[in-house]
């Protein structure tokens, strides 16, 4: 383990038939990187894996929100075209950002889609503070 003590960040593997899966956040705790990882383990192995997946990511960025303090995301979804076929585009603010998804055929994916968006991106500017990298 690397870092102060006071501040240990953790990231936890899972290996199923030589398979390996890693959660995708760092986690304050071993047992949330553990019950990250073995998430990402069970969905990916699910018959429905990929939009499990995705849901995830809705959680993940509600929990990176409150794990930052900052006010909860805040979804705004917009519905085009004819009514036999539909096409929504979701929008998320967060952080004093607003991000925009990729377009979808329900609201539900949509959503998905700019909680990707949005996770990704500020996770990503999260990791140059990560200090510690204990792996399982």
């Amino acid at each position: 383990m690397q870092g102060p003590p006071h501040s240990f960040l953790f990231k936890a593997r899972v290996t199923i038939d030589g398979v390996m899966y890693e959660g995708p956040e760092f986690c304050t705790t071993l047992k949330d990187a553990e019950h990250t990882s073995a998430k990402v383990s069970f969905t990916s192995l699910s018959p429905d894996g990929a939009k499990e997946d995705d849901c995830l990511y809705k959680s993940l960025l509600q929990e990176l929100a409150q794990k930052k303090g900052l006010v909860l995301p805040v979804y705004a979804t917009n519905r085009d075209g004819p009514p036999h076929m539909p096409s929504f585009a979701s929008t998320v603010q967060i952080a004093g950002k607003c991000f925009m998804g990729q377009e979808a055929r329900t609201k539900k994916q949509a959503e998905m889609n700019v909680a990707i968006v949005a996770y990704t991106n500020l996770n990503e500017g999260n990791e140059s503070s990560v200090h510690v990298n204990a792996y399982i």
